[in-house]
């Protein structure tokens, strides 16, 4: 071998690594940490479109809520908070918390009871802004976080206005006790604009 050429060994690195390094994105970087070692606190947003009660179910809330996480980079697997006549938003929810808004800095529930109780401070959107005070969200979902019934816009496939769902205000906070899913401004026609809740799971 010629004495002047020289062999350097190069250092293995993973490719999921290399994908997070390559997207030179510190929120997307700590999106994949989440996913791998899901260490990192989990979070939950409301959304940043609106929506009649006509979304395509359940399964249709989990696809909007995964991809708006997507579009804002934020990785993790999320679950809408939504109730429909098979199961209650909060049994569809997993004791995973506490939830924190999308900057993992602000938390806005320590577990699920918290969820009867009241939000700690207002729910923002994937991208970390605030909503109009006026926002309302789906949820078909009561104070203690069963099912309201059949106020789910016929389990989220009608936008009929003779048909009517629940909804909750992102704004209250604890002081006004579970009205983030149980507005005491009554169920909403399925005609109505509202946005949904996304949970990390």
């Amino acid at each position: 071998m010629n004495p002047l050429i020289r062999i350097r060994r190069v250092p293995t690195v993973s490719h999921t690594l290399i994908a997070c390094l390559v997207a030179g994105s510190a929120l997307f970087l700590s999106g994949c940490v989440s996913d791998s070692g899901g260490s990192l606190p989990k979070r939950l947003f409301i959304t940043s479109q609106v929506y009649t009660g006509n979304f395509g179910g359940i399964r249709g809330g989990d696809s909007i809520c995964n991809t708006l996480a997507t579009a804002a980079i934020l990785g993790g697997k999320w679950k809408v908070f939504l109730s429909d006549d098979s199961a209650g938003a909060l049994a569809r929810t997993g004791e995973v918390g506490p939830w924190f808004r999308t900057d993992r800095t602000t938390k806005i529930f320590n577990n699920r009871v918290g969820f009867t109780v009241g939000a700690l401070a207002p729910v923002y959107n994937e991208y970390g802004s605030s909503v109009a005070s006026s926002a309302r969200a789906w949820t078909g979902t009561r104070a203690d976080g069963t099912a309201d019934g059949s106020q789910n816009c016929s389990d989220w496939t009608s936008d009929t206005g003779s048909v009517y769902g629940t909804a909750g205000n992102p704004n209250k906070l604890l002081a006004d006790g579970p009205k983030w899913m149980f507005s005491n401004e009554g169920a909403a026609p399925c005609t109505s604009q509202c946005r949904l809740y996304c949970f990390e799971q």
